[in-house]
């Protein structure tokens, strides 16, 4: 939503960039539908589902705050940067 309540929209080439970004974390295995923070709470600080696919399951995949260039954390704050959406990073300073 945009600050006047009206729905962002992003561009068709945003959206494919958006979803490009996240793909190589989209998980593949039989088991990727089962969330681990179910069990561990903090295992799980930044969570990415997916539709559900042809095999009915939601697939689903975690992550930790972590800055390295190859983390989830990262491509999710690159994904949303492609579409226009800035978020506050855990331990860094605004200032």
């Amino acid at each position: 939503m945009l600050d006047d309540g009206r729905p962002a929209r992003v561009s068709k080439e945003e959206a494919a960039r958006f979803s490009t970004i996240l793909l190589p974390f989209r998980p593949v295995r039989k088991d990727a539908t089962a969330d681990p923070s179910n069990l561990f709470p903090d295992l799980c600080p930044v969570k990415v589902q997916w539709p559900a696919d042809k095999g009915g399951g939601r697939l689903l995949v975690c992550g930790t705050y972590n800055g390295a260039s190859n983390s989830l954390f990262t491509a999710v704050v690159e994904a949303l940067q492609s579409i226009h959406v800035d978020i506050a990073v855990p331990g860094t300073s605004i200032f």
